[in-house]
């Protein structure tokens, strides 16, 4: 029940400090020119609205115990329909 409590509350802070617009990401996604690394970089760029992030590996590395919201499980659906794995930032 701890565990449950202390991933839910680091969960809502790190959704609510993503959720900030990040300037510097805004100027790199404006200044791509490879359609590619503009994809990635919109898809990073609105995962982190809800404090996620695109994954290097090969699978969704969201551990089971942190309580996910509707909207970031949503943004997880479209993301792997896309190609993209996903991770908590």
């Amino acid at each position: 029940m701890i565990k449950y409590l202390y991933y839910s509350i680091r969960n809502i802070l790190y959704y609510n400090k993503h959720r900030q617009i990040n300037r510097v990401k805004w100027l790199q996604f404006t200044r791509s020119n490879d359609i590619n690394d503009t994809k990635l970089l919109l898809t990073n760029y609105m995962l982190a609205t809800v404090g996620l992030k695109v994954s290097n590996g090969n699978k969704n590395i969201v551990p089971w115990y942190i309580p996910l919201s509707q909207v970031q499980k949503q943004w997880i659906s479209l993301a792997n329909n896309e190609g993209y794995y996903v991770e908590l930032t």
